[in-house]
């Protein structure tokens, strides 16, 4: 998890106009906060008494062995764990959480890359920005894209199809790199990687 991350090249000195559209910070904190699931007939404890809190500018991770909650803990936080339920409190620049407006300013980057195998990055960001921007001109969804094709080191590959297993197309790191900025288009305060 980490705060929307900017392309600034400190050894350069190029600094991306990318970063300078990102929503207010938000402080995000949860105190005690508990998970469980219906396991046939029993309850299973997921999460158990967790608390913390993520402040603006830092850069958050999650470590833990395979099975441990990590990604039902991010789901939670990110309110999207509707198989389960959560307990404690979880708070936003220190109000009540509110689903609905903490939803529209945060991204959540799946584990597994759900993009369209016969898109290129472009047309794909264009996609996003499109649907989730209709407020915006064209041009400044096309200069929202083209400053994400950038500032994810897109470049190269923003004109070639994503591909799956069965067609070739981008790198693992490059499909990645392309879900990010798919979430980064909605000019998100906090990223769930």
């Amino acid at each position: 998890m980490s705060h929307a991350p900017y392309s600034d090249d400190v050894e350069t000195g190029h600094t991306s106009p990318f970063h300078t559209r990102f929503t207010e910070p938000l402080a995000l904190r949860w105190s005690n906060l508990n998970f469980e699931v219906q396991d046939g007939d029993a309850k299973k404890q997921i999460l158990t008494g967790l608390s913390g809190k993520l402040q603006p500018g830092e850069l958050t991770a999650i470590m833990g062995p395979s099975g441990a909650g990590k990604s039902t803990f991010m789901n939670v936080l990110a309110g999207r764990a509707p198989y389960g339920k959560a307990s404690g409190t979880i708070t936003v620049n220190g109000e009540p959480l509110d689903m609905k407006t903490y939803r529209k300013k945060l991204a959540y980057v799946m584990q597994q890359d759900a993009l369209f195998a016969t898109q290129t990055p472009r047309e794909c960001l264009r996609f996003t920005a499109a649907l989730r921007l209709p407020e915006k001109s064209d041009e400044e969804r096309e200069q929202l894209v083209e400053d994400a094709i950038e500032a994810l080191n897109l470049k190269k590959c923003a004109d070639t199809l994503i591909g799956s297993v069965m067609m070739p197309g981008l790198s693992g790191g490059e499909k990645k790199r392309t879900a990010v900025a798919v979430e980064l288009i909605s000019s998100p305060s906090l990223i769930f990687l």
